[in-house]
């Protein structure tokens, strides 16, 4: 039996318990311990509990708040042995005799408490009320609780096996129950090529139906200003006021342009120069600045830099660039409709797109370079020279050519819109269908007798 606890170190509210020397203390045959609630008595409980199961937990889970140390325990037994509690475990505790601890751990355990009453509590219950016959019903049941778990594990694993064998879509019970179909693989090669065959005509009528119309070439047009500009004239006045401001500029400032004197002229209040500071009062220049922003000659400057401008955007390299481009995608557009549906159409002649631009190139610097000649000369008249003129014609020519073609073009996308609207939506769903329905067939009749044969012949 147990004789006494010498020591209990940091178990729940035992910091340091040591008990005395002599006898004073040990148990006798019948002991009873009283005390206050939270005074340490369950705690007791749960050292004797883990003392006679060997259960290390139920006295670590009391491990005393707040302490760094592991729990220490020495219990002293009949015939002086010691078991000792120690780093987490019990030592020498084998010649412990047996303990039955009945406290309210047990009776959770194993007694029927609450509302709800767990089967752990019914199964503790047979051994408790009804003996060694009980126990071994216990035990037949705990048997019976293996033997079904180990069932349930098996069958959980087969159902797993077999859910990989059984095709996406189907249940076990849908692939079990599908029907034989006679000259099955046959029959698959068959719904496979109509797939592939509405696939491609799917992925013909998606293309038709997201193409885009053949965009209308640009076409340009010679500014209406180019003979206002070449044809006008000025008085030697502007023409001496326009000499002055030069030849200030080139004597006062480095690369300055005249814009950027218009932009002081236009500030001006009085007659303080707006960018030095300076009175111009009765200087020459001064007057030169009002003749020339004010009078003809600038008028005439700005309708030249505008049609200079204009010349840019509609003959420029941007407009080349777009209208070889325009032409080339018209070329690719008619190949795709041959090629991918079938369908053929003509384009309206116009010549190979690099010639055309060509023209456009051509027509661009026979403008730039009149224009040029203007400038230079602004108070005469300034005539096309017979190249100039020639380019000219020749683009209007071609811009002649290009209406046409664009005429041409919007009935080639008449066309094409209606094409593109009886394209039709193409639904492969139900070749898919069939397609898996067969699959799965052949799956579960013709692979599965191909698997058992061999086991069939042995």
């Amino acid at each position: 039996m147990i004789k006494r606890i010498n020591v209990l170190k940091d178990v729940g509210r035992f910091s340091v318990f040591s008990s005395t020397r002599g006898s004073q203390g040990d148990f006798s045959k019948l002991n009873v311990i009283y005390a206050s609630n939270a005074s340490g008595k369950s705690t007791i409980c749960d050292v004797f509990r883990s003392l006679g199961t060997g259960n290390p937990a139920y006295v670590t889970g009391r491990k005393r708040l707040g302490s760094d140390n592991q729990p220490e325990i020495v219990v002293l037994l009949e015939g002086g042995q010691a078991a000792r509690f120690l780093n987490g475990q019990w030592i020498d505790r084998d010649s412990c005799p047996p303990i039955h601890v009945y406290d309210d751990r047990f009776v959770a355990e194993n007694v029927f408490i609450g509302h709800h009453i767990s089967v752990d509590q019914r199964r503790n219950l047979y051994g408790l009320v009804m003996g060694d016959q009980a126990i071994a019903l216990k035990q037949a049941v705990d048997t019976a609780e293996q033997q079904l778990n180990t069932a349930t594990s098996s069958l959980n694993t087969a159902q797993m096996n077999l859910s990989r064998l059984v095709p996406t879509g189907y249940s076990q019970e849908s692939f079990r129950g599908l029907a034989a179909i006679n000259d099955v693989e046959s029959k698959i090669i068959e719904a496979t090529n109509d797939l592939r065959s509405a696939e491609q005509t799917k992925s013909k009528a998606d293309a038709i139906r997201t193409r885009r119309p053949l965009v209308p070439l640009p076409v340009a047009e010679v500014p209406a200003s180019l003979n206002t500009v070449l044809s006008a004239t000025l008085d030697s006045a502007a023409l001496a006021a326009e000499e002055k401001i030069k030849a200030h500029l080139s004597d006062t400032s480095h690369g300055l342009s005249i814009n950027w004197l218009k932009q002081g002229f236009e500030s001006q209040n009085d007659t303080t120069c707006p960018h030095c500071g300076q009175d111009m009062q009765g200087l020459d220049i001064l007057e030169a600045y009002r003749s020339f922003f004010s009078g003809e000659l600038h008028s005439q400057e700005q309708l030249r830099e505008a049609t200079k401008h204009a010349v840019e955007t509609a003959f420029g390299g941007v407009a080349q660039s777009r209208l070889q481009q325009t032409i080339t995608s018209h070329q690719t557009e008619k190949d795709w409709w041959k090629d991918a549906v079938g369908y053929e159409f003509s384009l309206q002649e116009i010549g190979d797109a690099e010639d055309v631009r060509t023209v456009l190139k051509d027509v661009y610097q026979a403008l730039n370079s009149v224009l040029d000649r203007k400038r230079e000369t602004p108070g005469s008249e300034v005539q096309l020279s017979a190249e100039e003129s020639a380019a000219i014609l020749s683009w209007v020519e071609k811009s002649d050519e290009l209406r046409v073609y664009n005429e041409v073009l919007t009935s080639i996308n008449a066309e094409l819109l209606e094409r593109q609207a009886n394209a039709g939506e193409i639904s492969l769903t139900p070749l898919q269908q069939r397609l898996t329905e067969l699959n799965a067939c052949k799956k579960r009749y013709v692979q599965g007798k191909r698997q058992t044969n061999p086991i069939y012949r042995r």
